[in-house]
């Protein structure tokens, strides 16, 4: 029972890094400025779909 507690928490701890990282990404692509924006704001948009075509 310790390792599953042990892993519970360890994947609890993997989680809420990837949703700040997932937040954080977020918020860099949404206020993204400047001459090259739409080259800027598009690129990042092909990063998260292909982590979420990763966990599927």
């Amino acid at each position: 029972m310790k390792a599953s507690a042990e892993l519970s928490s360890n994947l609890q701890a993997v989680l809420v890094d990837m949703i700040e990282l997932h937040l954080q990404g977020k918020q860099a692509h949404w206020n993204v400025v400047g001459k090259n924006f739409r080259d800027l704001h598009l690129q990042p948009l092909s990063r998260p779909e292909k982590l979420k075509r990763a966990q599927w």
